[in-house]
């Protein structure tokens, strides 16, 4: 059963986050858990952007995913705009880059592991 009254609910658990219904945008009377399932861009994009901190904490409950802090997002840019360079400049395939650190995107780089892949190009003549 999807919970009830939506917009006083708070969620608590994965089980009640994945039956959380999303009342708005192009998923709106879909849970939480289907979206989850068929649509991982917009989730990544609705824990940043959704207004209903249910939403937020159900991305979390089921996912383990933390929002980022706006310093966080900034040296991720700063650190993929360096990335970009190195690897335009060293002609050197994002393909190798992403098989290395096992991501389908540099998206999905760590902050660790894009300050690995810039000091291992740096590294390369």
């Amino acid at each position: 059963n999807a919970i009830a009254n939506q917009e006083e609910a708070t969620i608590q658990t994965e089980e009640e986050a994945r039956q959380y219904i999303i009342t708005f945008g192009k998923h709106k009377d879909k849970t939480l858990g289907e979206v989850i399932e068929t649509d991982t861009n917009y989730c990544e994009w609705l824990l940043y952007n959704a207004q209903d901190p249910n939403v937020k904490k159900g991305i979390t409950l089921i996912t383990g995913v933390v929002p980022k802090t706006e310093n966080e997002q900034e040296e991720i840019l700063n650190l993929t705009i360096e990335l970009n360079d190195l690897v335009r400049d060293k002609n050197y395939g994002y393909e190798k880059i992403h098989k290395h650190y096992k991501v389908k995107s540099t998206n999905e780089m760590t902050i660790e592991q894009l300050k690995d892949a810039i000091e291992k190009l740096k590294g390369m003549k």
